[in-house]
């Protein structure tokens, strides 16, 4: 082992090139800036973000779901993220929410409800990363809700259940499709993270979550 130099430039995520010079044990390195275009796409109006979330709750409650009026769509620091916050005290014990199964974008239901490209991402389970298998189908079927949406061609359920429990199913997650498409998550902690991971990891110390977070957002770039 020998102490390699670091350019007194480099940034946390550059790349570090190393030249290997007249012996092993002379190497020079270089640093090179990452140019990824992290803008957020334009977010869509706030009235037009209410809408589309009224009409998701609307649809997950005409399903069967319950939902606390105490909760309420909004973002709260570090993460920033839009999200669900309480605006008003919580006794112990009382119900938030709750969602029939049969509604979830869960393994088993994306199973029964699009059984072509189940058997299409079983087939490549080889190449799909161990740690969790079934994270790629449920990934593959949002992207293919949005694609659906986005051709305004409608989504066929295959899956088992009363006529009306298919039919709640696909209200629902066609809602869902339309939050997610609008959803430009411009203060998301993997795009802070990496337009600015230094100020970002000064801002969750001493919790390590920030370099954990940081480190995720380089797979999402990579």
């Amino acid at each position: 082992f020998f102490p390699l130099p670091v350019p007194a430039d480099a940034q946390p995520g550059d790349t570090l090139t190393l030249r290997r010079g007249a012996s092993v044990h002379d190497w020079q390195t270089s640093a090179s800036r990452m140019s990824h275009d992290l803008t957020a796409p334009s977010p869509v109006p706030p009235d037009q973000d209410s809408i589309l979330h009224e009409a998701l709750l609307k649809a997950v409650t005409a399903a069967g779901g319950r939902w606390n009026s105490k909760l309420v769509r909004g973002t709260s620091p570090p993460l920033r993220v839009p999200g669900i916050i309480a605006h008003e005290a919580i006794r112990a014990g009382e119900i938030l929410a709750s969602t029939p199964s049969h509604l979830f974008v869960a393994p088993k239901t994306v199973r029964l409800a699009a059984p072509h490209l189940s058997r299409a991402i079983d087939a490549l389970a080889a190449e799909l990363p161990r740690e969790q298998p079934e994270m790629t189908l449920q990934a593959a079927f949002v992207a293919q809700l949005l694609a659906e949406l986005e051709d305004d061609r409608p989504f066929i359920d295959k899956g088992h259940g009363s006529d009306a429990d298919v039919s709640m199913r696909k209200s629902v997650w066609a809602a869902f499709a339309r939050v997610l498409r609008c959803e430009t998550l411009p203060e998301h902690p993997y795009r802070l993270s990496a337009i600015d991971p230094v100020g970002f990891r000064a801002e969750w110390r001493p919790s390590p979550e920030g370099e954990i977070i940081e480190r995720l957002s380089w797979g999402v770039r990579l």
